[in-house]
């Protein structure tokens, strides 16, 4: 299996195809809690429940080429929504919450990108296909 980037949901005009993300990939709740005080000193919590929004952090290890095809991909559909199928065949929308996108290179290849291996972390905060309204 791999994983499926596709942009922009609902148009799709590009998709791209990663291999599998490494072992520590994961998905959280995204949920919040509000901290308040009241006048007279007592603490008050609120936790905000977001059924099906989730935050996915996936970590990939690729070549050099497929690093410059994904930096293209998400630069040209950062803000727009983007479909997700991943290793799981999990279907997700959403949308790419990393600030920079960070590409580090962990091994020398040849003159001219050949076999550099290049590690990319992804964050996306998204829902499963069909909950498009908690997004």
């Amino acid at each position: 299996m791999s994983v499926q980037f596709t942009a922009p949901y609902p148009q799709n005009q590009t998709t791209t195809f990663v291999r599998n993300p490494e072992w520590n990939d994961s998905d959280n709740l995204k949920d919040q809690i509000d901290i308040k005080r009241a006048l007279d000193g007592t603490l008050y919590t609120y936790v905000k429940k977001q059924p099906y929004r989730r935050r996915l952090i996936m970590s990939f290890v690729i070549t050099f080429h497929k690093a410059l095809e994904l930096q293209g991909f998400f630069r040209a559909y950062y803000a727009s929504k983007i479909y997700i199928k991943d290793h799981l065949t999990r279907e997700w929308i959403g949308y790419a919450i990393n600030n920079p996108f960070e590409f580090t290179t962990d091994s020398r290849g040849k003159p001219g990108g050949g076999n550099e291996v290049v590690n990319f972390q992804l964050e996306f905060e998204a829902v499963p296909v069909g909950y498009e309204e908690y997004l």
